[in-house]
């Protein structure tokens, strides 16, 4: 699995600085978008990419600082990569809809952007939704829960069973 460092390193350069490395955009094509979709969506594809291998097993033997420069090349490129290849289109898409339904409906721009935000944080939350159902992450929180839950029932049974006095 990929290690946590590298995705943590790209998630705070894509969502803290907002900064891409391979991939340069007109900043004017994002005036009208909400950052909250996108950045669900960013968040969900980082917890896809953890919970899977990136670097090809017969690599395995090159040293940890040699994996962690390929794994955070490969998060910078996979992230970068599906922010412009699929949230992008989606997001295009989806507020060229909104706008069109708000102007022909004559709503107002205050409108437009609360439904182009719910949207968006809607397709967002959609995607998490998925990765959440292919990581089978529930299932998995669940089995930490139990395991904590029984860590602490376990140390605590010797506190509980006091005797009691008897006169």
């Amino acid at each position: 699995m990929t290690s946590a460092a590298p995705v943590i390193l790209a998630c705070f350069v894509h969502m803290v600085l907002h900064t891409t490395l391979f991939i340069h955009l007109d900043p004017g094509m994002f005036a009208d978008t909400s950052i909250l979709g996108s950045q669900i969506f960013y968040l969900s594809l980082m917890d896809l990419l953890c919970n899977r291998e990136v670097i090809p097993t017969h690599w395995s033997k090159i040293p940890h600082w040699g994996k962690f420069i390929l794994e955070t090349i490969i998060a910078f490129l996979i992230g970068e990569m599906s922010m412009v290849g699929l949230w992008l289109p989606m997001e295009t898409l989806l507020v060229n809809f909104i706008n069109f339904l708000t102007n022909w409906s004559g709503l107002g721009y205050r409108i437009t952007n609360i439904f182009l935000e719910i949207s968006t944080i809607i397709l967002g939350t959609i995607f998490s939704v998925i990765v959440t159902v292919i990581t089978n992450r529930p299932a998995k929180v669940q089995k930490i829960g139990e395991r904590i839950w029984r860590k602490t029932t376990d140390q605590s049974r010797p506190f509980v069973h006091q005797e009691s006095f008897s006169f």
